[in-house]
């Protein structure tokens, strides 16, 4: 006796603001009778049925959400999506909403579509070429910006370019690729506290302040770059952080990093701390003023993330428990763990000491025999 094939019922397939569950099902194509539907005012509306795989809902329901302008920050429509930022804004949106997405990976794909759309803004869809990546590529990497970051960007473009091409956005054609040499990864070095000083010490105006903040907080330089005054409670010490790439904190700060806030403001609540886009905090600390003030001060050269490792390294040489400085820095245990944390080999020898590793006990040596 022959026994019936039992198919998993597929999982409910989420969109924006549409949801659609398999009613009926499965044919012999794998196909699943569907109901996509809404919520309005607490009522359920119906937008949509038929047969199809998981994987066709989903892109029926992206074109749903675009076409019916549900979550699309700039654009109604396909037909208005005229350019990279009405693109990769209206992509985000559905990336967004996908239900099989960590929210680890959107907000990778969330930032990378932001520097996009930063770049190539305007630029209309049916002019992309391959001038027009080569031209972001170009860009970003005079920004300083590492190469392996630039591919990740461009990866999010095509992504993105191939969406639309599913949903009509844009001309039914492949976007050309680049040629991008992916550097090795730079070395991880953490400068030590005197090295920070004495570059601290070669900068001014609101560079100084920057680095100050960035040793002072151990904080990302996009989380201090787009710092604004309302963002600091002179009252209360404390410094609110807002873009994160985790989540926002509040986190108290030093007399010292206070005094240095105090005298460059406090300005205009809504004002940003430096007097210059967050843009160019990032980049110009990146490949100017850092590099410069660490040749000046005659110390091996370092960048800015590496104040986020060195202010790691403080923490785990002073005794502060591993949950706390996570939460401080924005990041889980994990991370701070197994990417900032380096130990050196004063490290290790410490680790012996402190450990009596290789001592039958307190004060008593283990006696090796001689070779006969």
């Amino acid at each position: 006796m022959s026994r019936r094939r039992v198919t998993k019922r597929p999982r409910k397939v989420v969109v924006g603001k549409v949801r659609a569950r398999p009613r009926r099902g499965p044919r012999n194509a794998g196909e699943w009778y569907w109901q996509a539907v809404v919520y309005e005012d607490s009522k359920e509306r119906t937008v949509w049925t038929g047969w199809a795989t998981p994987t066709d809902v989903e892109r029926i329901l992206a074109k749903l959400v675009a076409e019916g302008g549900v979550e699309t920050p700039r654009a109604a429509s396909v037909s208005e999506i005229e350019t990279v930022r009405d693109l990769m804004e209206c992509w985000v949106a559905v990336q967004e909403a996908r239900a099989d997405l960590s929210p680890r990976t959107v907000v990778g794909y969330r930032n990378n579509a932001r520097h996009v759309a930063a770049v190539l803004d305007e630029t209309r869809l049916d002019r992309a070429d391959t001038t027009t990546v080569e031209r972001y590529r170009d860009e970003r990497l005079r920004a300083g910006y590492a190469s392996s970051t630039v591919k990740a960007e461009m990866g999010v473009l095509h992504m993105a370019w191939n969406w639309g091409r599913q949903m009509g956005a844009c001309p039914d054609r492949q976007l050309p690729k680049v040629h991008l040499k992916v550097k090795p990864a730079r070395e991880k070095y953490t400068p030590p506290l005197r090295d920070v000083l004495a570059v601290i010490d070669k900068l001014d105006r609101w560079p100084r302040l920057a680095a100050v903040l960035m040793m002072g907080t151990g904080a990302r330089i996009r989380e201090i770059a787009t710092l604004r005054w309302a963002d600091v409670n002179f009252d209360a010490g404390t410094i609110r952080i807002r873009e994160s790439k985790t989540r926002p904190r509040t986190i108290p700060v030093a007399e010292d990093v206070m005094a240095e806030l105090w005298r460059h403001g406090p300005g205009r609540p809504e004002a940003g701390l430096f007097g210059v886009l967050p843009e160019t905090v990032m980049g110009q600390m990146r490949v100017r003023y850092l590099p410069r003030a660490c040749e000046q001060a005659g110390v091996k050269r370092f960048t800015p993330h590496a104040l986020r490792r060195a202010a790691v390294d403080r923490f785990a040489r002073n005794g502060v428990d591993i949950g706390t400085a996570a939460a401080y820095l924005g990041h889980s245990p994990k991370v701070m763990l197994n990417h900032y944390r380096q130990a050196t080999e004063a490290d290790l020898r410490d680790a012996v000491e402190r450990s009596g590793l290789g001592k039958a006990s307190a004060g008593v040596v283990v006696p090796f025999r001689q070779r006969s």
